[in-house]
């Protein structure tokens, strides 16, 4: 009968321990929503941004928005909820502290939509295209 019980409590620790958030697990929702936000919005944060550019700070601004909606989904039901908020709230204050205490207050609903292609790239494709179409004529 111990054995038995010893055995019941042995699994469910182990189910416990299984399911408890990993730092590999939460590396690739990290990289996974990274991709999903470049995809939605068309912005690619920069590797060494420029603390004096609005620019770079809403980048950076609208990927912690978006990360603190993305890692939930991602990580629902794998016990990540303190280390998702934790995350949040630090990236959130290291772009406080570099930006001199600016604080993220933009409105981040994406540029580039659902498609494939930058904004950019499409309104530049659109106009080489009308000057080379009337170029012709």
């Amino acid at each position: 009968m111990k054995l038995a019980i010893f055995g019941y409590v042995c699994f469910c620790l182990s189910r416990l321990v299984a399911t408890a958030c990993d730092d590999s697990m939460f590396e690739g929702a990290l990289r996974t929503c990274y991709k999903r936000h470049v995809q939605k919005h068309g912005d690619i944060v920069p590797a060494g941004p420029d603390y004096s550019s609005l620019e770079h700070h809403k980048i950076l601004c609208c990927l912690n928005a978006f990360q603190k909606r993305c890692l939930p989904e991602e990580l629902k039901g794998k016990g990540c909820e303190e280390q998702i908020r934790s995350h949040a709230s630090l990236k959130e204050k290291e772009i406080q502290t570099e930006f001199q205490g600016r604080k993220c207050q933009y409105t981040c609903d994406g540029n580039a939509g659902s498609i494939l292609w930058p904004s950019w790239f499409l309104a530049t494709l659109s106009v080489v295209m009308f000057v080379t179409g009337t170029v012709r004529i």
